[in-house]
């Protein structure tokens, strides 16, 4: 028996018969191209490295997916939850401003002994000298003070001491001539 060389060997179209044995390899492989391709199936054949990958590939992304969508709602619950805080802080930093202002306006407590304590404000202390038609000087002999604290005292620099604020109050009470009176009455 005579064999075929090599390159015209055709044993897998053996049904060909002779004609098979006469065709190079190379030409019954691109004729089988030109069928597959006028039919639609230009298809090769996959590597099967390449079907596993994606395969994989597929089920990981899916695994991750169904492992985040948790998590996801998890966040988003949060967020929520982070945005309502963050409303009821505001709300109770501006209800704390308001108790402040509250605080600030409000008359001063009683002291101890049971008489109410005294306020004090730079321009009343002011309208009370002009109103009684002292001078600083005067003024500060009146309560017992120097000058340069009533004029400090006025233009609020300085808030007086409680003894003073006292004697303050007492000055407020009385008019003209009494304020004259009293300082005829004072050593000089």
């Amino acid at each position: 028996m005579v064999r075929a060389p090599k390159s015209t060997r055709a044993s897998a179209y053996s049904g060909l018969g002779n004609k098979a044995a006469q065709i190079p390899l190379c030409a019954l492989r691109s004729s089988t191209k030109r069928v597959a391709e006028r039919r639609g199936d230009n298809r090769s054949m996959p590597n099967i490295a390449s079907i596993l990958k994606n395969e994989i590939t597929r089920i990981a992304r899916k695994q991750i997916r169904d492992e985040t969508q948790d998590l996801k709602m998890t966040i988003a619950s949060c967020r929520s939850e982070i945005a309502v805080l963050k409303k009821r802080t505001q709300e109770l930093e501006q209800q704390i401003k308001r108790l402040m202002r509250g605080i600030a306006k409000s008359p001063s407590p009683a002291t101890k002994d049971g008489e109410k304590a005294h306020r004090f404000s730079a321009a009343g202390f002011f309208k009370t000298r002009k109103r009684l038609g002292l001078s600083a000087h005067d003024f500060g002999t009146l309560i017992g003070a120097s000058t340069l604290s009533v004029y400090k005292w006025e233009k609020g620099d300085v808030r007086p001491r409680a003894k003073y604020i006292a004697a303050i109050a007492a000055v407020r009470s009385i008019g003209k001539r009494e304020a004259e009176r009293r300082l005829e009455q004072l050593p000089k």
